[in-house]
């Protein structure tokens, strides 16, 4: 039986699902693709896949928040960052997975206990803190471009902690010094060659099934040009 994890509106996921396109992080999949896509858990759509079309028409369909056990949702309305000041929400189809997006928790000192409690559910958009969905701006030097990646906000490094964190890693010592709190109101924020680290979800093919899955890691980015808080909406 189908057993899928609560996952309540505001929540950070990322999602499998199938499609034509190709277009973002995807693989083969028989005469398709198969992708993952990041981004914070708006609502869920069921009873509609007969009708083979969503559109605008989604919001008549029976919405479902959290997602309930034993039942894939028809489609996943979620929100993200498609580029700098550029939020959008997508409704996503051909669902085949869903999964709550991991955080740090205590008693790991990266997990940024006090802060989280201290500024616990602000809703202005220039504070960010850990375990925020996020989408983070920076310069990608491989592609010579700028792009932007969804997750969810763990910590940041500075050009001073980043030499620490070079003379330790990978056995840095319990408590080595980061960042927690993101604001911009106060131009205490990443930039420059700064380190944003943040989990999400990435795809691959499975080393036991070799079925299409998705699995979280922790990455980060450098080049930072920005880190935006990821709002609910409706699609």
């Amino acid at each position: 039986m189908l057993v899928l994890p609560l996952i309540r509106h505001g929540s950070c996921i990322g999602i499998l699902y199938f499609s034509y396109s190709g277009s973002g992080a995807c693989l083969n999949y028989d005469s398709g693709w198969v992708c993952v896509h990041n981004g914070k858990f708006n609502y869920a759509v069921y009873g509609a896949y007969k009708q083979k079309k969503y559109g605008k028409k989604a919001k008549e369909y029976h919405l479902v928040t959290p997602v309930p056990a034993g039942q894939m949702p028809d489609a996943i309305c979620i929100g993200h960052w498609a580029g700098p000041n550029k939020q959008e929400t997508r409704l996503f189809t051909g669902i085949a997975d869903v999964h709550l997006t991991p955080d740090l928790h205590s008693p790991s000192n990266y997990a940024c206990a006090g802060t989280r409690q201290q500024y616990h559910g602000t809703a202005d958009p220039n504070i960010i803190v850990p375990g925020d969905c996020i989408g983070v701006h920076f310069y990608d030097a491989q592609k010579g471009k700028n792009d932007i990646k969804n997750g969810r906000y763990l910590f940041w490094l500075d050009a001073q902690q980043i030499k620490q964190y070079q003379q330790y890693y990978p056995k840095y010592p319990p408590g080595h010094p980061h960042h927690c709190l993101i604001d911009y109101n106060k131009h205490y924020a990443p930039s420059g060659n700064s380190l944003v680290y943040y989990f999400h979800y990435n795809i691959r093919y499975s080393p036991t099934t070799g079925v299409a899955e998705i699995y979280p890691e922790v990455k980060f980015k450098t080049n930072i040009k920005r880190v935006y808080k990821t709002k609910t909406g409706s699609c």
